[in-house]
């Protein structure tokens, strides 16, 4: 797995800015690194809170152990919907060992369902998700029901891996893909919800070449996927593309750390995060029709904010926060315009990975 949306401190250094949007080729830029397929917080408090670290295959080489598995702590209450994350341990052994949701009620863990090689949890309907795994060989796309933990493999490719599933109108996953072999990426494809038939929808990428397409997203009509096109494993930008196909339309110029774009419950608007030159990641907005980007967090002294997304309502957003010297994530709740910031979740030596928010 090439990136679990974490951030390097000695690399991202982002300029934080925005252009109109302009009609770029879709064969451009694209092609991954495989890497470990979860990146835990150090369990030093000097280190910096995630890396991203290269294998040639896909299989992921950490195991089970018997470290600290804490769920975390839940602070705070959320209006409405649901937020899904994935739990990872950051101390002893690395990996997803918990799948988790917390709503108005409380924090709920959904048993029986990762297997520390999970990552990237995604809410499908009110009763499944989706999510990438090693489980099965090969990093592959799964289904799991919340109501009895039952999971479904979905994808079953050999030596290529699919990660970073969302769901289109029609059902259908619109994904990540890249070899196991070597370092080549396969671009974006859309694949039927059963796995029975697949469709490319950005390029291939010239083994070797750096560049990746990623971290899909789609639009609340479900015809349109704005994703990460990236130069190399630091520098990307923001497009967008019809999920029929076509040219794409860029965003945002090419900067470092750009990562997790998300619709706007309205679709005027994407969320996404990146890094400043101070080293301090923040949440920023730009108009999903083009324009300028604006800045939501404002983080300093190497703290990090990111990986948002908006509440059902839209007047919200669910983020990560890290701060130098922690052993673990916390997951913070604010106004959409990024005032009013409080702690929902605090991990105890453990970090809540990608929230996706539901209705």
């Amino acid at each position: 797995m090439r990136h679990v949306a974490q951030l390097v401190l000695a690399t991202l250094v982002v300029s934080a800015c925005a252009t109109s949007a302009v009609a770029t080729p879709a064969g451009n830029t694209a092609s991954p690194v495989p890497s470990a397929s979860v990146t835990p917080l150090p369990a030093s408090p000097s280190a910096s809170p995630a890396s991203s670290a290269s294998k040639s295959l896909c299989e992921d080489t950490q195991t089970q152990g018997s470290g600290n598995r804490s769920i975390g702590t839940l602070s705070g209450s959320i209006r409405s919907g649901r937020i899904l994350i994935g739990i990872e341990a950051a101390a002893g052994p690395s990996g997803t060992f918990a799948i988790a949701y917390i709503d108005s009620s409380g924090l709920h863990e959904i048993p029986s369902i990762a297997d520390w090689t999970t990552a990237h949890p995604t809410w499908e309907t009110q009763n499944t998700i989706v999510f990438d795994s090693e489980r099965a060989g090969d990093r592959n796309l799964f289904r799991a029901d919340i109501s009895d933990s039952s999971v479904t493999q979905i994808t079953s490719t050999f030596r290529v891996g699919e990660e970073k599933a969302a769901v289109l109108g029609d059902g259908r996953l619109v994904h990540d893909e890249y070899s196991c072999a070597e370092m080549s990426d396969f671009g974006l494809h859309i694949t039927s919800a059963d796995g029975s038939s697949d469709m490319q929808l950005t390029p291939t990428q010239a083994v070797g070449n750096p560049a990746f397409d990623t971290s899909p997203a789609v639009s609340p009509d479900g015809h349109t996927i704005v994703f990460v096109r990236n130069v190399d494993d630091n520098v990307g930008a923001l497009f967008t593309i019809d999920a029929a196909g076509g040219d794409v339309v860029r965003l945002t110029p090419d900067s470092r750390g750009v990562e997790y774009p998300r619709w706007s419950p309205d679709g005027n608007t994407i969320l996404f995060d990146q890094t400043p030159s101070g080293g301090s990641s923040d949440v920023w907005t730009v108009p999903a029709a083009g324009g300028d980007a604006k800045q939501v967090t404002h983080s300093a002294g190497g703290a990090l904010r990111w990986e948002a997304d908006w509440s059902p309502d839209g007047t919200q957003i669910v983020l990560k926060y890290y701060e130098p010297g922690w052993r673990y994530n916390a997951l913070h709740i604010a106004d959409a315009d990024g005032s009013n910031e409080t702690v929902l979740w605090t991990g105890d030596y453990s970090t809540a990975e990608t929230p996706h928010w539901d209705p």
